[in-house]
């Protein structure tokens, strides 16, 4: 059997034009991602060019003991204080700085109302680690991917 080398070329082409594109997907943290324990679901969107965006979009307990909604009360802002968790803005201007990394933002915890530096790297298209630091003092989290 001969085999042209133009359809080896194709073939290669064709092969590296797959890994490409599935690279470049696997790169993209767009999407829905649920953090440990279930405790909130993050929808981390485009905000800017090359820049990423997150926000809580549901809360495994998202109501007090009394019913009424869960709020910001531990953020440092008082004035911030009143509003729902449900819809606060998370992660903030992640900068894409090469494969799968994202660096430069700020991470907000709604359980101790303060913001840290942060960065992002997935470690594949399901699994994202989000790290947060003060200082030189860090604590990340691995998020899974709902959608």
């Amino acid at each position: 059997m001969k085999i042209s080398v133009s359809r080896v070329a194709f073939a290669g082409v064709a092969l590296a034009l797959l890994v490409l594109a599935a690279n470049l997907a696997a790169a993209d943290p767009r999407g829905l991602w649920q953090t440990p324990e279930g405790k909130s679901h993050v929808n981390i969107f485009a905000c800017a060019k090359d820049t990423v965006c997150g926000e809580i979009v549901a809360l495994q307990d998202p109501l007090n003991s009394d019913g009424s909604d869960k709020l910001d009360v531990n953020n440092e802002d008082e004035t911030l204080r009143t509003r729902q968790i449900i819809g606060i803005r998370l992660v903030t201007d992640m900068k894409r700085k090469g494969n799968g990394v994202w660096t430069g933002g700020k991470i907000y915890n709604p359980e101790d109302g303060k913001t840290y530096s942060s960065n992002m790297r997935e470690i594949d298209a399901n699994t994202l680690k989000v790290k947060g630091c003060v200082l030189f003092l860090c604590k990340s989290q691995e998020w899974t991917r709902i959608e």
